[in-house]
């Protein structure tokens, strides 16, 4: 039988799921002499594997100079503003892990991009380098434009009621600040007045304070895209509804009696977004928060303030003031008189500062805590960094006994590259518990018993509980170190509350240091919490700072010093 073998060449590039020519030379060979033999038929490839593809689905918001709202979906043919760029070049579907962006169009003049966000939650994606990687599956993305013809530091005031969203365009940041003060309200009348109102004034209130949000959620950003506005206000700032900034600076302008910005009263919320700065407000620090307002920060950045006559350089909380941290930068900070370089909490056990993320760095007090000072309250560190602060005492974080219940509680996160005289990473008078994390690197004074370059605990302080569980590591370079003018003092002064299970290599999860003359054998240095039995495994992941001695399991089920 003769068979054409370009009619063969023809099929098998026709038919097979990969070109003829990347065949290798045996299989090309083979399948010519299969077709020879009449048996191409029998010949099969595995089919084109297709891409999974997933929508996009864009919802386009236009605000324009009087605030009045349009929306509607995204139509690439007619959308002259923007255009919404894929790795694919598709606008409505991508694969996973493609790139999606916004692009500004050439034509978009007086329009800005105002926000962007991915199933509600914001994403820069009109940003410089800033792009959505396609997750696997379908997504709604929202575009905000704002439209500012008369250019300059536009501000789109974002204001959310029980009644709805409503906007209000101003040409100038300053116009927000200026005159007497002025009242916006959502719309109503005698018989059905607005639930909510908002104040801003600059005469009103003493000390010439400026009110925001008078019980309802007020955005603030700047409206020139990934531009920030710079602002100094002409007294403080005072939140008692909800503040959320974005992209604006707010310059403190040297000294001042007041903070930058008050949050104050049960309802009271500030939030800070990306690029929004506080910075550069002297003698009292940026943002002080009580009467259980509250404060958010998931990005931004607080700097170069200081605190001469009162304390916490950066952010002071009292009475019940909430502080939430997970992500943004505090650095550079300064408590000149005082203590907490950077936060403080002041003297009520209700004060609670939660950091999950960001980091606080850089900061200093000329007494206690670098970075934080917890003089009544609960600090809860489960994230991020604490690094390169320094103090007298506590180069990172102080827990003092001289106010109310002072908490610090340590799951997770980082205390390294800090500084100090006694306490180079944390210095202890009240209660700390530490389950996870790491404490490492620190650096304190040198004398001859030591002084807790990790952390260093006052022992002679009836207030004071440690309490170790899990995967608390302190790096052998950073000793928990207990410092006392009285050996009878040492008594139990660590509490084991689960099992201590160093990760792997560390050997052991801290290194346990005290005065030479303290080291005795029978003195009991460990017990455990709650209904925790203590365990030998335990007191070895705890070696003494002296290699003569080692903690043993005595009768009792305590642990306690032996010589070896």
């Amino acid at each position: 039988m003769h068979v054409d073998r370009r009619a063969k060449k023809a099929y098998l590039t026709r038919e097979m799921s990969v070109p003829f020519k990347r065949l290798c030379c045996c299989a090309a060979a083979a399948a010519l002499a299969a077709c020879d033999a009449g048996f191409y038929e029998s010949i099969t490839f595995p089919a084109r594997k297709h891409r999974t593809m997933y929508a996009i689905t864009t919802t386009v918001i236009s605000v324009d100079e009087r605030g009045n709202v349009t929306s509607g979906p995204y139509q690439p043919e007619t959308e002259t503003r923007f255009t919404l760029e894929t790795s694919n070049s598709s606008p409505v579907k991508a694969g996973a892990g493609e790139s999606v962006r916004l692009a500004r169009q050439p034509g978009i003049g007086s329009w800005i991009i105002f926000s962007t966000t991915v199933d509600g939650e914001p994403a820069r994606l009109a940003a410089a380098g800033g792009a959505l990687s396609m997750p696997a599956r379908d997504v709604s993305v929202e575009v905000k434009l704002f439209h500012n013809p008369g250019g300059g530091k536009a501000v789109l005031l974002e204001k959310e009621t029980s009644q709805g969203v409503s906007y209000e365009s101003l040409s100038l940041l300053e116009d927000l600040f200026a005159g007497g003060g002025r009242v916006l309200e959502p719309d109503g009348d005698a018989e059905n007045p607005p639930n909510r109102a908002f104040l801003l004034s600059n005469t009103y209130f003493p000390g010439n304070e400026q009110k925001l949000g008078d019980r309802y959620a007020l955005r603030l950003t700047s409206a020139e895209d990934t531009k920030a506005v710079t602002f100094t206000p002409a007294g403080y700032v005072r939140v008692e509804g909800s503040l959320s900034m974005d992209a604006l600076i707010f310059d403190g302008n040297g000294s001042a009696t007041e903070p930058i910005i008050l949050v104050t009263g049960n309802d009271s919320k500030l939030i800070l977004n990306d690029g929004a700065v506080l910075r550069n407000r002297e003698n009292i620090g940026a943002v002080h928060v009580g009467k259980f307002g509250a404060f958010e920060m998931h990005s931004g950045l607080i700097t170069g303030n200081s605190a001469t006559s009162d304390v916490g350089g950066a952010v002071l909380l009292v009475d019940g003031g909430k502080f939430e941290m997970s992500g943004g930068r505090i650095t550079g900070n300064h408590a000149a008189s005082n203590s907490g370089g950077a936060v403080f909490l002041k003297q009520s056990d209700e004060n609670e500062f939660i950091m999950s993320g960001g980091s606080i760095t850089g900061n200093s007090a000329d007494g206690y805590g670098g970075a934080v000072f917890v003089h009544g309250g609960q600090f809860t560190l489960s994230g991020g960094s604490i690094t390169g602060n320094s103090a007298g005492r506590g180069g990172a974080v102080y827990v003092s006994s001289s106010g109310a219940e002072a908490r610090f509680i340590m799951t997770g996160g980082s205390v390294t590259g800090n500084s100090a005289s006694w306490g180079g990473g944390v210095y202890v008078e009240a209660q700390f518990e530490m389950s996870g994390g790491v404490i490492s690197g620190n650096r304190a004074g040198v004398g001859a018993d030591g002084s807790g370059g990790g952390v260093c605990v006052e022992a002679d302080e009836p207030a004071m509980v440690i309490k170790l569980s899990g995967a608390a590591f302190v790096s052998p370079d950073n000793d928990l170190f207990f410092s006392s003018s009285n050996a009878s003092a040492f008594d139990h002064f660590i509490q084991i509350a689960g099992a201590l299970t160093p990760p792997p290599p560390r050997p052991a999860s801290a290194l346990i240091g005290m005065k030479n003359n303290f080291y005795s054998p029978g003195v009991v240095v460990v017990k455990s919490a709650g209904s925790y039995t203590l365990r030998q495994s335990d007191l070895n992941a705890l070696p003494l700072s002296n290699p003569s001695f080692y903690l043993r399991l005595n009768d009792r089920g305590d642990g306690e010093i032996a010589r070896r």
